[in-house]
C-alpha cells in the first residue's frame, strides 16, 4: 500500500491511510468500508486487533487467543498478576513447648508454676484431722503431710497427677495447689490456690476465689470440697 508517513517525533498519535490508494477488494478483505474517503486507524488498533488469513486469503473468524499461547486481546495478557504474599517468619513464642512440658504422666496440668516458685526454708506441714465417729465434737489426727520437699503440691483425686490424693466424691481431679513463693525481703511463704474446682476450696471456713493465691499462716484450716477433713497449717517452729 502507498502509505507514506515519517515520524518526526518518537510518539505518533495516529496513522492516516487514504482509501483512494487502497483497492476495494483489499478494503473488503480487511473489513474496511469502501465508500469512505479516508479511514483513521489508531496505532493501538493495528497491534491489538490483528486479522488472520487462511490459505485462500480469507479472514479467519475466531476468537482472538483461540489456539494461541498469548493473546493480545486476552484480559490476562495485559493484567499483571498480583504478587504472592509470603508469610514472614514469626519468632514469637507459640506456647506449644510450654504446653508439652506442663504435663505429668501424659496428663495436661491445669496449674502453671510461677517464676517466683521456690523451695521452702521452713519445714511446713499439714495435720489432717477427722471428726471422731463416736463424738463429732472431737477431732482425731489421721496423718501429717510434709510440704518441704517440693516447691508446690497438687491436691486432687487423680493419682496420675496429684501429689496429695484426696478420696472423696466432691474432690476434683486437680482440685488445688499449695505453692511456696518468694516474696519481699527474700521471704518464702506458702500460698493456696483453687484450680477452678467444682466444689471449691475453703480457708478458715470461707470459700476462696478460684485461680487466686491466698497466703497461708500458722494454724490456718483448709478444707477441700464437701469433705469433713480439716488440714491444719503448721511448721517446725510452731511446735
Amino acid at each position: 500500500m502507498g502509505t507514506r508517513s515519517r515520524s518526526r517525533s518518537r510518539e505518533r498519535p495516529e496513522v492516516r491511510i487514504k482509501s483512494e490508494r487502497v483497492s476495494p477488494s483489499l478494503n473488503r478483505l480487511v473489513g474496511l468500508p469502501t465508500d469512505q474517503n479516508s479511514v483513521r486507524l489508531k496505532r493501538e488498533d493495528i497491534h491489538t486487533k490483528p486479522i488472520y488469513l487462511d490459505s485462500t486469503g480469507r479472514p479467519i473468524r475466531r476468537e482472538l487467543g483461540a489456539g494461541l499461547s498469548h493473546s493480545v486481546d486476552s484480559p490476562s495478557a495485559n493484567t499483571t498478576a498480583p504478587p504472592l504474599e509470603v508469610e514472614k517468619p514469626n519468632f514469637e513464642p507459640s506456647g506449644l513447648l510450654a504446653a508439652e512440658t506442663n504435663q505429668r504422666n501424659g496428663v495436661a496440668l491445669k496449674y502453671t508454676v510461677p517464676p517466683e516458685s521456690r523451695l521452702p526454708v521452713i519445714s511446713w506441714r499439714l495435720y489432717v484431722l477427722k471428726p471422731d465417729e463416736a463424738d463429732r465434737t472431737k477431732m482425731n489426727v489421721l496423718k501429717t503431710i510434709h510440704l518441704d520437699a517440693q516447691e508446690y503440691y497438687l491436691f486432687g483425686c487423680d493419682r496420675r497427677v496429684a501429689d496429695v490424693e484426696i478420696f472423696h466424691p466432691t474432690i476434683s481431679k486437680q482440685h488445688a495447689v499449695i505453692q511456696h513463693r518468694l516474696v519481699d525481703n527474700n521471704l518464702i511463704v506458702p500460698y493456696v490456690i483453687d484450680l477452678e474446682s467444682t466444689n471449691g476450696t475453703f480457708l478458715n471456713s470461707e470459700r476462696i476465689k478460684p485461680s487466686c493465691y491466698y497466703e497461708l499462716r500458722e494454724r490456718d484450716i483448709i478444707k477441700f470440697g464437701m469433705s469433713t477433713r480439716e488440714y491444719v497449717v503448721l511448721n517446725d517452729r510452731s511446735i
